[in-house]
């Protein structure tokens, strides 16, 4: 039988495996010690050694750590938990000079830092693979460690390896559309447990075009009750959050729940109706998803969404740039939707700035970095909060 960690079990394989800081000894006496969940009684953490242990593995890359332990008893015996840790150094990686796409280990587009990183781990992942053969392989990480398990878990079912099972906290987007679409088909809609905050910053980043999983499918989204924004990315806090969940009898409930809050997808009215509000916003996980919903609905109006995919050399942005100046051209309704786009994203930016007669796609650029670099400021203040190391 294939068990689901409940939420608090998740949390403490994301939290302890920062632990991996001090060494083996106290990541294997983290998760030992934990008294919030009984991961020490289903896994064993006894075993856990530098990479290539049939019982274990500890794996050290540049900018992270992850754990590999084995199920124990006899529900979890053919069981196998991966966690790995985050880094502030994510906040380098989703900056424009480092979001590019590369193709993952599975042929799809993904985000150039991450991947990168992933490839580090790779050897060690697939060596444990090549002696042991479990049945259902657990995928957890906060941060970084979200994005990575994104994309072990999509390396795992690829291969068909074993069942997996995803489960992140505050991760960023990983992937573009085609490659959240593949994990969400390969895994199971019911097997990934995104769970953040609707203000935690780092998981609303990178934007669009990259997509989280799954897709489609509901996220566990929290509100944050009791602590500010730049708390929103700390593990204590997500602890804070799902405490009330963890009295359900059964993993599945309380997941179930989670999911239940799930923020809906918005409206073909519902987005031209914001386009043409004139009131004034505020950078939030609604007025983020709803600038990545209007890009999607007017690329795909102007019938210009996938024109730019094949071409090399540029990134996201530059793409995305591109794209919207040929909407903009498309006619006369499509261009006011862009331009209405355009002075959403300044008035978000607190600039004062008056789009001219002519869009080109060197403007559209600055306008987008702005909006970036303000995001940005606030998952750095996110990440300097956390206490992510």
């Amino acid at each position: 039988m294939t068990t689901t960690l409940n939420v608090m079990e998740a949390w403490s394989a994301a939290f302890n495996v920062y632990d991996t800081l001090e060494g083996v000894d106290a990541v294997s006496q983290a998760f030992v010690k934990d008294p919030s969940s009984k991961l020490r009684e289903n896994f064993d953490f006894s075993n856990i050694n530098f990479m290539g242990s049939k019982t274990g593995a500890f794996i050290h890359v540049k900018s992270g750590f992850a754990i590999i332990a084995p199920g124990k008893n006899i529900a979890n015996k053919n069981e196998v938990l991966i966690a790995i840790r985050g880094t502030d150094l994510v906040a380098d990686w989703l900056t424009d000079a480092n979001s590019g796409l590369q193709i993952s280990k599975t042929g799809k587009m993904v985000h150039a830092g991450f991947n990168r990183v992933f490839e580090e781990l790779m050897p060690q992942i697939s060596n444990y693979f090549s002696h042991n053969n479990p049945t259902t392989v657990h995928c957890v990480g906060h941060s970084l460690g979200g994005a990575l398990a994104n994309l072990t878990a999509d390396w795992l079912a690829n291969k068909k390896i074993a069942n997996t099972k995803l489960y992140t906290f505050g991760a960023p987007r990983v992937g573009l559309l085609p490659f959240a679409d593949r994990v969400t088909q390969n895994i199971g809609e019911e097997n990934i447990f995104r769970v953040h905050h609707d203000n935690d910053f780092v998981s609303l980043v990178p934007l669009w075009p990259f997509a989280h999983t799954p897709q489609p499918g509901a996220s566990c989204r929290i509100s944050n009750h009791g602590f500010g924004t730049f708390g929103a990315h700390k593990m204590e806090n997500y602890r804070a959050s799902l405490l009330p969940y963890s009295g359900e009898k059964n993993a599945e409930g309380a997941w179930g729940k989670l999911k239940s809050a799930s923020e809906p997808v918005s409206s073909e009215r519902e987005i031209k109706e914001w386009l043409s509000l004139d009131t004034a916003s505020i950078i939030s996980s609604r007025v983020l998803g709803l600038l990545g919903e209007a890009v999607e609905y007017i690329l795909k109006a102007a019938g210009v969404g996938v024109m730019l995919a094949g071409i090399a050399g540029l990134t996201v942005l530059d793409k995305l740039s591109y794209a919207l100046e040929l909407a903009w051209k498309v006619d006369r309704e499509i261009s006011s939707w862009v331009v209405a786009l355009l002075k959403k994203v300044i008035q978000l930016t607190g600039q004062a700035i008056v789009i001219q007669t002519t869009v080109t796609a060197a403007f559209i650029r600055w306008v987008f970095q702005l909006l970036q670099s303000a995001v940005m400021r606030f998952v750095k203040q996110s990440l300097a909060g956390s206490g992510v190391i």
